[in-house]
Parts: C-alpha cells; sequence; structure tokens
C-alpha cells in the first residue's frame, strides 16, 4: 500500500465519521426544536404569567441554554463544502 492510498483512506474516514457525527447531532437538534415548537403554548400560559420563582428560574435557564447550545451548535457545524477532502469518496 503506498502513501498517498494510505492517506486517501486517511481522509476518507475522517470525512465519514464527521459527516456521520453532524448528521446524528442534526437529528438530535431538529428534535428539540420540534419540542420547543409544540410545547411552547404551555410554557407561556404556565410560566410567563406568573411571577418569577426559583422553579421557573431553573426551568427558564435549562429551556433556553439548551436552545441556545443547539444553535450554536448549527451555527458552528462543518458543512461539507467546507471540511470535504480532495479524494474521491466513491471508492
Amino acid at each position: 500500500m503506498t502513501s498517498s492510498t494510505t492517506e486517501e483512506d486517511y481522509w476518507r474516514r475522517i470525512y465519514r465519521a464527521t459527516r456521520d457525527e453532524n448528521l446524528q447531532n442534526s437529528s438530535v437538534t431538529a428534535f428539540v426544536l420540534f419540542d420547543y415548537f409544540l410545547t411552547f403554548g404551555h410554557e407561556v400560559n404556565l410560566f410567563w404569567s406568573r411571577k418569577l420563582s426559583g422553579a421557573s428560574a431553573l426551568f427558564y435557564a435549562t429551556r433556553y441554554l439548551n436552545l441556545g447550545l443547539h444553535v450554536l451548535y448549527i451555527h458552528n457545524m462543518p458543512h461539507s463544502r467546507e471540511f470535504s477532502p480532495k479524494v474521491s469518496l466513491l471508492n
């Protein structure tokens, strides 16, 4: 096996692992966003009309910190055009 072939195999493995990880994380992010849209009405009725308490502060912190992290992940996710190796991936 030549050095060139070994390097191509290495980059193929890196590309596929990154692609698979991005697909998995994107699926989880889609599920989280779907949950936010489904439960937003309940959140408004149950939390927004009341005074801020320790429980509601904890709720807001966990809910919106999680949402913020998922949005940051989507923004920072490497796109396939930027990361694609310069080798043929069809082999």
